[in-house]
């Protein structure tokens, strides 16, 4: 496999020599991304019926900004997913994806 793409992310291009490091990245944000999903939908569960909370602030910024952090983290978790698994699926034809082109 020679050279599969130019990442904007790793501000690389990715190759065989470094396509462990970008498989890692992939991983590492799909995982990110799916626990502050998973948080951020705890917390809503959590102040749901008890306001009463210190955790549960009545602004309408924190509202805002959770729903910021679950529709960003779920944008980026589809995408870096999408990248994640184009990447794998290409590993056993040792083929990048310029090469399938």
């Amino acid at each position: 496999m020679q050279m599969d793409h130019h990442c904007g992310f790793v501000n690389n291009c990715i190759g065989i020599r470094n396509q462990k490091a970008f498989l890692l990245f992939t991983f590492y944000t799909v995982l990110v991304c799916l626990m502050i999903y998973v948080r951020a939908i705890l917390l809503i569960w959590q102040c749901w019926g008890n306001e009463d909370l210190k955790i549960c602030p009545k602004t309408v910024g924190f509202k805002w900004f959770i729903g910021g952090a679950i529709f960003f983290s779920l944008i980026s978790m589809v995408f870096a997913g999408y990248m994640l698994m184009d990447t794998v699926k290409m590993i056993p034809k040792k083929l990048g994806k310029i090469d399938t082109i």
